[in-house]
């Protein structure tokens, strides 16, 4: 059976426009392609004016924010609602930082979030760094 081809761009792009808007760089246990692994992303979102009002559509915006993550090559691995001085926190994987970014740019486009996106380097790799310091 042949698996269903990934979704372009333009696809992720008119869904996320259609619905609305809403939704960490070192690696995780997702390997890519070429065996290296996965970069992991925290990424910390508020909602807009505009994302506050249609509230209603964020469990579809989230929905759609995962497809735009696939199109890019990384998937959405976690994604929590907080209270606070966030919305939202989200794990995500992602190919590189420039898929990371255009994943970003696509899902704040819409308008209904903002994020701030975060390198995460597990502890024990942050540890590997630290020992080398002089």
């Amino acid at each position: 059976m042949k698996p269903p081809s990934p979704a372009s761009e333009a696809d992720c792009l008119d869904l996320w426009r259609s619905l609305s808007s809403e939704v960490g760089s070192y690696t995780s246990t997702k390997k890519k392609r070429s065996d290296a692994l996965m970069p992991l992303y925290v990424v910390l979102g508020k909602f807009t004016q505009k994302g506050i009002e249609n509230i209603k559509d964020s469990p579809k915006r989230l929905e759609a924010a995962g497809k735009v993550m696939k199109s890019v090559g990384g998937e959405l691995k976690e994604f929590l609602y907080t209270n606070g001085q966030y919305d939202f926190v989200a794990k995500v994987e992602a190919p590189s930082d420039e898929a990371m970014t255009k994943a970003g740019l696509i899902v704040q486009s819409v308008g209904a979030v903002r994020m701030e996106v975060m390198t995460a380097i597990p502890a024990a790799k942050e540890a590997e760094i630290i020992k080398t310091l002089p």
